[in-house]
């Protein structure tokens, strides 16, 4: 259905006339009456993101762009929208990958701007993961009475990093949506908590019986799965959490990308592994 955007003489939107309404009224009837006075309309100092999001949500052709004096300046179509929503989209996931948007193609980025986008992301990531090796010294004492103890490091915060990652992909999307926000807090970490705790049940079986085909014995093999159930559910619980935060502070919820999550449930996992293995195993 087509509309038409009614205007006065100082250009302030009234409202919106639909073509169909127009043609079946008498011709005598004043184009007020025709007109619906709730428009929806967006300011042009908004987000670009706002509009494309306010025209996909009610399912609309066009949205109208007004002034602080809700002067009628133009529209914004459902074509500009697509291309909105794309280059927004193609941010988020540079993002999610642990780089800076580029605000060229990438077949015409230069080799130093490619440097500089990546370079500040592996810079933080190389910091926050120097303190896995503070952790792995903090706990050689539990290592070298449980040599064993090491085999299994790279599977547990493998498997904590993997489960970061698929949860904050989610919840950013989910945000980005508009399907979740900050006041859902409490029931997104209710419902990863149970997500984690799935999801490391599983992991957790499976882990035990590897450990034991391994042959390091059931008490180790205990450690290990337990261990894994509880990274589970500490990287469910962060990775759902950390996104909702930063957004409420300011901070685009995109930058909690894959590798920083991955980064952060390594030397926390490694520190719920070792206390884990000095609990059960009395070390």
């Amino acid at each position: 259905m087509s509309y038409v955007y009614v205007i006065d003489e100082e250009r302030h939107l009234l409202g919106v006339l639909s073509l169909y309404r127009l043609l079946l009224s008498p011709p005598t009837t004043p184009v007020v009456d025709l007109i619906a006075p709730t428009t929806i309309r967006v300011r042009a100092t908004a987000d670009r993101e706002v509009a494309a999001r306010l025209l996909t949500d009610r399912n609309l052709l066009a949205i109208p762009v007004v002034d602080d004096d809700d002067h009628l300046l133009g529209i914004i179509t459902e074509d500009d929208v697509a291309d909105v929503l794309l280059e927004e989209a193609a941010e988020d996931i540079e993002r999610l990958g642990g780089s800076q948007p580029l605000e060229v193609p990438y077949r015409l980025a230069s080799l130093p701007l490619l440097v500089r986008k990546r370079l500040p992301w592996l810079l933080l990531l190389f910091v926050a993961g120097a303190y896995t090796g503070t952790v792995m010294q903090a706990f050689q004492a539990e290592l070298a009475q449980a040599v064993a103890l090491a085999f299994f490091i790279p599977l547990l915060i493998g498997t904590g990093g993997n489960i970061g990652s698929q949860t904050v992909t989610l919840i950013v999307r989910s945000m980005a949506l508009g399907e979740v926000a900050l006041r859902d807090i409490a029931w997104i970490i209710w419902k990863e908590i149970r997500v984690g705790l799935a999801l490391g049940a599983i992991m957790a079986v499976i882990a035990f019986g590897r450990a034991v085909l391994l042959g390091v014995g059931n008490d180790v093999s205990a450690v290990v799965a337990v261990a894994i159930l509880a990274i589970s559910l500490w990287s469910a619980t962060v990775a759902a959490t950390l996104p909702l935060i930063l957004r409420r502070i300011g901070i685009d919820p995109a930058v909690v990308s894959a590798p920083l999550i991955t980064t952060l449930v390594d030397g926390t996992g490694l520190v719920i592994y070792f206390e884990t293995a000095r609990v059960m195993l009395a070390l």
